[in-house]
This record gives structure tokens, sequence and C-alpha cells, in this order.
């Protein structure tokens, strides 16, 4: 079963890029709800939280920087591709 997906590696660099999960979300034509809803399934499914929630700023984990660095390298390969 597959836990990442790209769309995964999409939002976390989209939410780095624009500060708020709102913002990321409008960035990548879903709804706030949507984008917040498959990022938190992502964080129970591996267990590790990708983000310090504190109050609407979002500031990335060590696991979420681990994942941030991971999607700035994938990303631009699948685009080459």
């Amino acid at each position: 079963m597959a836990f990442l997906e790209r769309s995964h590696l999409e939002i976390v660099r989209a939410v780095e890029l624009h500060g708020t999960m709102t913002a990321a979300a409008n960035a990548l034509h879903l709804t706030q709800s949507a984008l917040s809803h498959s990022m938190r399934k992502l964080e129970d499914r591996i267990g590790v939280k990708l983000w310090y929630r504190e109050g609407r700023s979002l500031r990335l984990t060590p696991a979420g920087t681990h994942l941030l660095t991971t999607a700035n390298r994938l990303i631009p390969q699948f685009v080459h591709t």
C-alpha cells in the first residue's frame, strides 16, 4: 500500500511557499478542507506530525523538513519526465 503520493509532496511545497494551508489550497486549486484532510490522513498513516500548528501558522517539524527536501528533489524530476 502506498502511503506517499505526489500530491502530498506538492502540498508540502505549496504550504512552505505560501505560508498557510488556505493559500496553498488556493494555489493548488483545492479547498482548504480537502488539503487539510489529505495531510491529516497522511500524518495518521505514517504516525508522524509534519507541522507544528501555532494558531493559523505552520512550522515544519523535522519530519516535515525531510519531506520538503524530498519534494524539492522529486517534483522537478516528475516535471522533467
